[in-house]
């Protein structure tokens, strides 16, 4: 299973990620557009198959 972490970019707004189940959540990730480190926004986990958050899926 892959939860799907939501993190934000300042500039460009949300986006999500699939992370590994057994993996720790990245505190960041770099934005796809403009590659800044964008902060995970914690929320409930939201698994693949399951409704996403609305967040630009990368």
């Amino acid at each position: 299973m892959m939860p799907r972490q939501v993190y934000r970019c300042p500039k460009h707004g949300e986006f999500e990620r699939d992370v590994l189940i057994k993996q720790a959540v990245p505190p960041s990730w770099p934005c796809a557009e403009c590659n800044y480190p964008s902060p995970w926004v914690p929320s409930v986990p939201n698994f693949i198959g399951g409704p996403t958050t609305g967040a630009k899926k990368e």
